[in-house]
Parts: C-alpha cells; sequence; structure tokens
C-alpha cells in the first residue's frame, strides 16, 4: 500500500515537472515573438515595453494570473531556456523540480557568461539527488568559488536587483518583500517589528476596554494593565483619587 502511493508521488512528481518545462517553453517563446515584434520597432529591448505587456496580459488572462505576474515568468522563462540549456533539459526529463531549476537560475544568473556554463553543469548534477534547499546551499557556494569579482563587484551588481513587491494572500492578507542592502533591510525588519508590537498592544488594550465597558467597570484611561476601577473612582494602579 505505502509503496504503491509512494509510486503514484514520484509520477506525479514526475509529470508535474514534465509540464513545468512545457509551460516555461512556451512562456519563452512567447517572450521570443515579443522581442521579435520589439526589434522590429527599433526601440530597445525591455519586459516593460509594450509587446512584452501585451505579451503577458493575453497570458495572465488564459492561466489566471497577474499581469505583473506574468511578464516576470515570462522573462524567468527565456533566461532558463535560452541560458541554462542543460537545466530546461533536465527539468524536460523530469530529472528536477521546478523548484531545482529556479534556485539553478537565480544564482547562476550572477556569474559571468565564461563560468555559467561550469556552473551549470555542476549544479544539474547536484540538484539530481538533492532537495532544492540543499541544491541552493550548494550552488551558493560554487558561485562563490567560481566568480573572479571582488565582493565589491558583486555588491553593487546585487544592488542593481533592488525592488519591493507585495504578494497577495488569502483571507484579505498580502506579504511584503523587499531586497535591498542587508543593514537597510535589518533596519526596516526592526522598525517594522516594533510598529508590530504597538499594533497589538493598541489592539489589547481597545479589547480590554471594550470588555471592561461591557461588565461596567471602565478604568480611569490609564491604559495599564490592571486598573478596573470605575472611572469616577480614580485610577486603583496609579493611586489617585482613591477613596473618592
Amino acid at each position: 500500500m505505502t509503496r504503491s502511493a509512494v509510486e503514484r508521488a514520484r509520477r506525479a512528481r514526475a509529470l508535474r515537472a514534465e509540464a513545468d518545462a512545457l509551460e516555461i517553453q512556451a512562456l519563452a517563446e512567447a517572450g521570443e515573438v515579443a522581442r521579435a515584434q520589439l526589434a522590429r520597432s527599433g526601440a530597445v529591448s525591455s519586459r516593460y515595453d509594450f509587446p512584452f505587456r501585451a505579451m503577458a496580459g493575453e497570458f495572465a488572462a488564459a492561466l489566471g494570473e497577474s499581469k505583473g505576474r506574468m511578464q516576470s515568468r515570462i522573462s524567468d522563462a527565456m533566461v532558463l531556456v535560452g541560458l541554462f540549456p542543460e537545466t530546461f533539459a533536465a527539468l524536460e526529463g523530469a530529472r528536477i523540480t521546478g523548484r531545482h531549476a529556479d534556485v539553478i537560475r537565480q544564482v547562476g544568473m550572477r556569474l559571468p557568461d565564461g563560468l555559467r556554463e561550469v556552473f551549470e553543469a555542476a549544479a544539474v548534477g547536484y540538484a539530481e539527488s538533492a532537495t532544492p534547499f540543499e541544491t541552493r546551499v550548494f550552488a551558493e557556494a560554487l558561485a562563490e568559488r567560481l566568480d573572479p569579482r571582488s565582493f565589491s563587484d558583486r555588491h553593487r551588481s546585487a544592488m542593481a536587483r533592488r525592488g519591493v513587491w507585495v504578494k497577495v494572500l488569502p483571507d484579505g492578507t498580502q506579504a511584503l518583500e523587499i531586497v535591498g542592502e542587508a543593514t537597510r533591510i535589518q533596519a526596516i525588519a526592526r522598525a517594522l517589528r516594533q510598529h508590530a508590537r504597538d499594533l497589538a498592544r493598541q489592539e489589547r488594550r481597545a479589547a480590554e476596554t471594550t470588555a471592561a465597558a461591557g461588565a461596567g467597570t471602565v478604568g480611569c484611561g490609564c491604559g495599564r494593565r490592571g486598573c478596573r476601577r470605575r472611572w469616577w473612582g480614580g485610577c486603583a494602579v496609579r493611586g489617585f483619587g482613591a477613596g473618592r
């Protein structure tokens, strides 16, 4: 029973990889069509120009995704098929998953053309028997060894990928993703955590005040935990007005 279930899951994973490759190939071909249209117009190629936006809009409507997300996916597909053919072939042959392919593409894009092929061959061979997380650790370490540039040069290149993205989540929630210089991101994260704590305290105090009002024991307004004296009797925590 268990062996049969494992085999079905393995087969499903292989089918998913093949389907991902088929979709990526379609997106890459659409991107090349848009690039050719842009070239005929004489404009400089950019995934934000009208042919790419129009193509992304058509695919977004067909696949039920946002136009911005589809623009990114078309761009990523063109990179994977055009610059990482061995990775795409491994995905197409179900030797790796889409998550493995994304890791190899993301890390490999940092390397210059002459080293990318060496990196890709090693990364794909490792990914075939590793998890996506293990593949990322291996790929990061390999790229670090292969990249001849100094840390300052790599940092400048990385800073060109700065940006802010919002991901829509279920039940009226969203996720915020920010890519930028490490110390500034840490400062932003600390400020956001402090803001979240302040909001939580405000919500807790509001809930306590509402509960106290329902019980007829609204405090004096000091906002301190433990004050349950009626407002006309003063604050039981701070002490003033007691016994009035």
